[in-house]
């Protein structure tokens, strides 16, 4: 029944709102710097705002849109992986809370996310391996990181 999961649908949109404002502002960043031509990194997102720049009609949120395709549902298994890891994670609100004080913690507030940054992120990695270790993330599987 759908009225159920209402506080659950709040976390997740509560959650993907984050995650989007964070990309959009690291999204408009790299933009700004490749369009000046101060930016010459070979990676994903430099690779969809190179694409991007031929057509005047295409936006920040366009790029945003692209970009998270990638990242979240660059194939199926993976959106299915990584719908169910974000569901769980979001029905355990200890879980949940831990690993926003390690992102916050880790970011200190900056905008940019370095590559190094990734290594520091060792309670969402072993959210993510636990997650792994089964074809379904389960409250068991989590709870063994909790």
């Amino acid at each position: 029944m759908p009225w159920q999961f209402r506080a659950e649908k709040a976390k997740l949109k509560k959650s993907i709102d984050y995650l989007r404002g964070r990309v959009r502002d690291q999204l408009q960043h790299r933009f700004d710097a490749i369009t000046k031509g101060k930016d010459n990194k070979d990676d994903l997102l430099s690779y969809i705002i190179r694409g991007n720049t031929f057509s005047p009609d295409l936006t920040i949120e366009d790029l945003l849109d692209d970009f998270l395709t990638f990242l979240v549902a660059g194939m199926e298994t993976t959106a299915i992986t990584m719908t169910c890891l974000i569901w769980e994670v979001l029905k355990n609100e200890d879980i949940h809370s831990k690993l926003i004080e390690e992102i916050e913690t880790v970011y200190a507030g900056r905008d940019n996310i370095e590559y190094d940054d990734l290594s520091k992120l060792v309670y969402l990695e072993q959210i993510i391996k636990g997650n792994s270790e089964s074809s379904h993330a389960t409250a068991a599987n989590i709870a063994i990181v909790a």
